[in-house]
C-alpha cells in the first residue's frame, strides 16, 4: 500500500480465478480427496481434486510461490512486469503504476501477456487514468468505477482518493463483544484513521479494567460514550484522503516522523514533503502508528521515549517498504528529556531509558532525533 501511493498513474488488478488457475503434481493429488454423494442412499463417490484448493493451509504458499516461478522462467522477457509480480502483488491482488503514461501502459501490457504465459488472467481492471484502461478490458463495468476495495481499503479511482464505508451497528445496550466487533471492522492499514482507532482502544481498555465478561452489558458511564462514538464515527464515510503522495515535477522528497503523547496513549506519524522545482512543495499523510499506555504507571517522559522508539521503527519500516529516493529524513519530538537522554552514554541511565535509546541508535535514528528538536511551546 506504501508503494502503490508513490505512482502518480497508477492501476490495480485482480488474478482471475487464481487458485484454480494452478495444477497439483499428480502425485499429490492422493492428499486432496473428497467424498461426495447426491442423494442419501447413494453410493459414495471418490473425487481427487486437481487444482489448488482454497481452504488448505497450503493455499497461499503454493499460489504466491507458483507466481514467483513464473517470474523465474518468463520474467527476462517482461523487465517493467517482473518487478511488479515480485513486489507490487498481494496473494491475487496486483497494485501497482508508473510516474509515466506511456510506461504504465507498457507495464499494463507486459503484466497481461506475462500471466498469460502462466495460463491466468488478469481482470477487475481499475485505474486512475481511462487510457490505462483498454478495449479488451472495458468489457467490465467496474472497470472505472467510482471506487473499488484495494487491499481492504477504499480507493476511488476517478477521484484518487483513499476513503473509508463503515458499516455501525447502533442498539442502545451494548456488550464488551459488541464494542471488540465494531473496533476490528475499521481496517486501515495505513493508520489514517489513527486517532480515530486509539480513541476506541482506549475505551475497550477502560472496559478490560472493569473485568466484564463477554456478554455483560455496559455500565450506563461507559455504554453512552460507546454511543457518543459510534454517533461520530458516521462521519468517517466522508474524510478522503489522496492516495498519491508527491507532487507534479517533484524534485526532492523528504520524510518528517512526530513522535508524542499523552497519559492515555502514545503515537507515531510521518508525512511526506514533496519540492517541486518551482520551489514549492506539497506535505501529505504517508502513515501513522499508536499504541494504548500500558495499565502499569510510566511516567510521561518515558511514555514520550516510547513514542520515538516507536516512530524509528515506523521509519525505518517505510524507507524499506516505500522504494522511493529520499533526499533527507527528519524526527521531531517536543521532549528535551528525551533529546538529553539522547545525548547521553547508555551507562548512565536506568535499564529502562538505556535500552530504548539502544533501539533508536541501532535503527540510525538518534542524530537525526537529537538535531530536528521542536522547541517546546507554553501550553
Amino acid at each position: 500500500m506504501l508503494r502503490f501511493r508513490k505512482h502518480k498513474f497508477a492501476f490495480v488488478a485482480d488474478i482471475k480465478k487464481m487458485y484454480r488457475m494452478i495444477l497439483i503434481d499428480p502425485n499429490q493429488r492422493d492428499l486432496l480427496r473428497i467424498l461426495f454423494k447426491a442423494e442419501v442412499n447413494d453410493p459414495v463417490k471418490v473425487y481427487k481434486l486437481c487444482t489448488v484448493t482454497y481452504g488448505t493451509t497450503s493455499a497461499p504458499f503454493l499460489a504466491t510461490r507458483t507466481v514467483q516461478q513464473l517470474v523465474k522462467d518468463e520474467g527476462k522477457d517482461f523487465p517493467l512486469a517482473l518487478s511488479v509480480l515480485l513486489q507490487d502483488v498481494y496473494m491475487d491482488d496486483v497494485l501497482t503504476g508508473e510516474d509515466d503514461l506511456i510506461k504504465a501502459k507498457d507495464m499494463q501490457q507486459q503484466l497481461i501477456s506475462l500471466f498469460d504465459r502462466g495460463g491466468m488472467e488478469l481482470h477487475k481492471w481499475s485505474a486512475n487514468n481511462q487510457s490505462l484502461l483498454c478495449d479488451e478490458m472495458k468489457e467490465f463495468d467496474y472497470s472505472f468505477s467510482k471506487e473499488t476495495k484495494t487491499l481492504g481499503i477504499l480507493w476511488k479511482p476517478q477521484t484518487d482518493y483513499f476513503g473509508f464505508n463503515l458499516i455501525i451497528e447502533q442498539s442502545g445496550i451494548y456488550t464488551k463483544r459488541d464494542v471488540l466487533s465494531q473496533i476490528a471492522r475499521i481496517f486501515d492499514s495505513l493508520g489514517l484513521l489513527g486517532p480515530i482507532i486509539t480513541k476506541a482502544k482506549i475505551l475497550l481498555q477502560k472496559l478490560w479494567l472493569l473485568k466484564l465478561d463477554w456478554g455483560d452489558t455496559l455500565p450506563l458511564k461507559e455504554n453512552t460514550q460507546w454511543q457518543s462514538f459510534l454517533n461520530s464515527l458516521k462521519f468517517v464515510n466522508l474524510i478522503n484522503f489522496p492516495r498519491w503522495i508527491l507532487s507534479e515535477q517533484s524534485i526532492s522528497v523528504e520524510l518528517h516522523g512526530f513522535a508524542d503523547t499523552s497519559e492515555l496513549a502514545y503515537g507515531a506519524v510521518i508525512y511526506v514533503k514533496s519540492i517541486n522545482s518551482y520551489g514549492g512543495s506539497e506535505v501529505k499523510l504517508l502513515i501513522s502508528k499508536s499504541r494504548v499506555a500500558p495499565l502499569k504507571f510510566v511516567t510521561i517522559p518515558r511514555l514520550e521515549l516510547c513514542a520515538a522508539v516507536l516512530l524509528s521503527k515506523l521509519m525505518r519500516r517505510v524507507l524499506r517498504a516505500l522504494k522511493l529516493e529520499v533526499s533527507k529524513t527528519y524526527f521531531w519530538t517536543d521532549s528535551t528529556i528525551v533529546l538529553s537522554w539522547l545525548e547521553k552514554e547508555c551507562k548512565e541511565l536506568k535499564t529502562f531509558v538505556a535500552n530504548r535509546i539502544s533501539i533508536i541508535r541501532t535503527l540510525n535514528c538518534g542524530r537525526a532525533m537529537e538535531s530536528c528538536a521542536i522547541k517546546t511551546e507554553p501550553s
